[in-house]
């Protein structure tokens, strides 16, 4: 806000002052719950929880709930049911006989709950369409195919006529869902020397990595990402940048959550679900981004976010017994399950070489010397790389805009 106050000599001073800091109001909380117990810190966060829902259910047209497999989007969901009389619609990318997909999770959560489905499950034409509908939605690149399967989940709503979504976002950068923050906190640990606490965490995570090795692989593959303190990572050439996604393990690890939530993680894919759902006139409302449930659960010890291994511990107490356990304590982390392996090798590879091939000038200023937008963006490497697809629909998305400068 601004303050104007007269001064002497009929002069006036001006001064600009944050309404609201979520770094303080944190660091103030976590001195204050940092002796909470687990009882009261499950009532407390499941009050708080259920009426962020209760909120976000008030609409004057039809409300819906973007659903997966996972934790995030369930809870949102079973509360929301608690308070709808009606039946609730689901809709959610995946289909019940497709055990790659998130699917038959939902269709279980679905028999328990009493929410209808819709699943959105595309074909390879529907596929390369909505590359080209994410691309114009968007407005700016995007990092994979999971923004395209939420692209056509919104799309799908507001075919069946709803012009309003809650969804789950934000659940993983308040409750250290991410396995980056298990790593961020053994090496905090390993800082302070606790090295029996160091011990018993890595014993904790024993099953889940068995679990998730695959997932943790890529991890594993990424872990330069997290151990420098700056840089993108990518085989274009752009302009040198700085982005701080490192971890300084003398600090507080509920800082780094507020980075996250500030200026790195949250911001983009709420860029993402903001375009998307705005392409397709869709209200996006988020239960878990209420400002009183970001705050407690970026306050909470590490201690009730993570425990045996898993991230939103405290999370999965507050919905014992109102979720399938599949859903609520799986053995493994979900993410937005997509094909994108399948969709690349049925013809979403060609689909983009044929896009930069078509604006060849602007793509060859920003590959390295001698590289072809073939080897470049080949399926292999697409599907290999990490960051190639992202590097694809940044140059996508730069030749639409060459094309509307010089238009």
């Amino acid at each position: 806000f601004l303050r104007i106050e007269p001064t002497e000599h009929a002069q006036l001073s001006c001064s600009m002052h944050p309404y609201y800091d979520f770094g303080e109001r944190t660091a103030v909380m976590a001195d204050s719950l940092a002796g909470i117990s687990v009882r009261t810190a499950a009532t407390q966060l499941g009050d708080l929880l259920e009426d962020a829902v209760r909120l976000r259910l008030r609409a004057d047209v039809p409300v819906a709930i973007s659903l997966s497999g996972g934790l995030d989007s369930s809870t949102v969901a079973a509360l929301a049911a608690e308070h709808r009389s009606d039946h609730l619609r689901g809709f959610t990318f995946g289909e019940p006989a497709c055990e790659g997909s998130e699917g038959p999770l939902v269709c279980e959560f679905s028999r328990m709950t009493g929410i209808d489905v819709t699943y959105v499950w595309p074909d390879t034409d529907d596929i390369i369409q909505s590359f080209d509908q994410t691309v114009a939605a968007q407005v700016g690149p995007f990092i994979s195919g999971s923004m395209m399967a939420q692209y056509l989940v919104f799309q799908a709503a507001r075919k069946a006529g709803f012009k309003v979504l809650l969804g789950g976002q934000g659940g993983d950068e308040a409750f250290m869902g991410y396995h980056k923050f298990q790593v961020f906190h053994l090496r905090r640990l390993l800082a302070q020397k606790k090295y029996l606490q160091v011990l018993g965490f890595l014993l904790s995570l024993v099953p889940t990595v068995v679990a998730e090795r695959s997932i943790w692989a890529e991890t594993w593959s990424n872990r330069q990402r997290y151990l420098r303190q700056s840089g993108l990572g990518t085989a274009l050439r752009l302009p040198d940048g700085n982005l701080e996604i490192g971890y300084n393990p003398q600090r507080p690890l509920y800082e780094r959550q507020v980075a996250d939530i500030a200026l790195g993680s949250l911001p983009t894919l709420l860029r993402y679900e903001d375009c998307n759902s705005m392409g397709n006139s869709i209200e996006s409302r988020l239960p878990f981004l209420d400002y009183r449930v970001m705050e407690m659960g970026v306050a909470l010890p590490e201690a009730l976010k993570l425990r045996r291994g898993r991230g939103k511990w405290i999370v999965r107490e507050v919905m014992r017994g109102k979720l399938p356990e599949n859903i609520r304590n799986p053995r493994f982390k979900r993410g937005f399950d997509v094909q994108q392996r399948r969709w690349i090798d049925e013809g979403l590879g060609n689909h983009i070489r044929t896009l930069l091939n078509g604006n060849h000038d602007v793509a060859a200023e920003y590959l390295a010397p001698g590289a072809t937008i073939e080897q470049a963006f080949s399926n292999d490497r697409l599907n290999r790389e990490p960051t190639a697809f992202a590097e694809a629909t940044t140059l996508v998305w730069m030749a639409r805009n060459w094309e509307g400068t010089t238009a």
